[in-house]
């Protein structure tokens, strides 16, 4: 327990005579909140699923949080949206903020779980404050290749949700043209990007990597062809790079450059 929470709570006990464990006295005071909020559905199915009790112990800590979660995403996406910012800003203090994003991507084997995740960040863009934008500003657009992967996926609803969600981050991100590409020419994505920032070349081909080995055949192509600008695109930085340091005139510095293709 940390040092400040540990000083609070004897002050609490001191003060109101609690005999109870500080944990149990968490629980005890989500319960409550829940259900000042209206709230009984998700108390009662945390209760069937002997949810508050796993909350209590360290090896089931983890899975009764995320039971929670989905209790309260099918009760208030933007109650759980509003949870999820303030968890964020948490976390950015110590440079964590990508935990949310993996939430999204990396539940292959739970499509329910998935589109829950990807509904969650989109309800984190709708209804962040002025304030909040900053915070997620970069994982909005670490979000946009893995999204852009996803709107290829063979399931329909993962793919439809993922599309809104990438038409979601480019208006947050005010990428007006990104925004138009969603809407009519999603197979230029790649190019747009390069476009945007060339520099983050590489960057973009380490997030495709990954989908050349997904099952999904079709996610499989999509990365291939998604692949194929950025490779172009660090080649010919490669290739410029060695004209620089050689010194040489286009010609011979196609032949002489190690980075050139054949």
């Amino acid at each position: 327990m940390p040092e400040e929470v540990e000083i609070l709570w004897k002050g609490c006990q001191e003060e109101h005579g609690l005999t109870t464990s500080p944990n149990r006295l968490a629980v005890w005071t989500l319960k409550s909140l829940l259900s000042f909020l209206e709230c009984e559905d998700v108390v009662m199915a945390m209760e069937c699923k002997c949810g508050w009790d796993t909350l209590l112990c360290v090896d089931t800590h983890h899975y009764a949080v995320g039971l929670l979660a989905r209790e309260m995403c099918h009760v208030s996406t933007r109650l759980c949206a509003s949870i999820a910012l303030h968890l964020l800003q948490l976390l950015s203090a110590q440079e964590l903020c990508w935990d949310l994003l993996a939430m999204a991507f990396l539940v292959e084997d739970d499509i329910k779980v998935q589109l829950l995740s990807i509904r969650l960040f989109q309800g984190l863009m709708e209804y962040c404050t002025e304030k909040s934008e900053k915070i997620l500003e970069n994982p909005v657009h670490q979000s946009l290749v893995p999204l852009f992967f996803h709107c290829h996926n063979e399931n329909p609803c993962v793919a439809e949700a993922s599309w809104e969600m990438l038409h979601c981050a480019a208006k947050f991100l005010k990428m007006r043209d990104l925004k138009k590409l969603v809407e009519e020419k999603l197979w230029k994505f790649a190019k747009y990007l390069l476009a945007e920032d060339r520099s983050r070349a590489t960057e973009h081909l380490r997030q495709a990597l990954p989908y050349l080995q997904r099952p999904q055949e079709s996610l499989q192509e999509t990365a291939v062809r998604f692949m194929g600008p950025l490779l172009a695109s660090i080649l010919m930085c490669m290739q410029d790079c060695c004209k620089a340091q050689l010194g040489l005139s286009g010609t011979e510095a196609a032949v002489s450059c190690p980075c050139s293709t054949p």
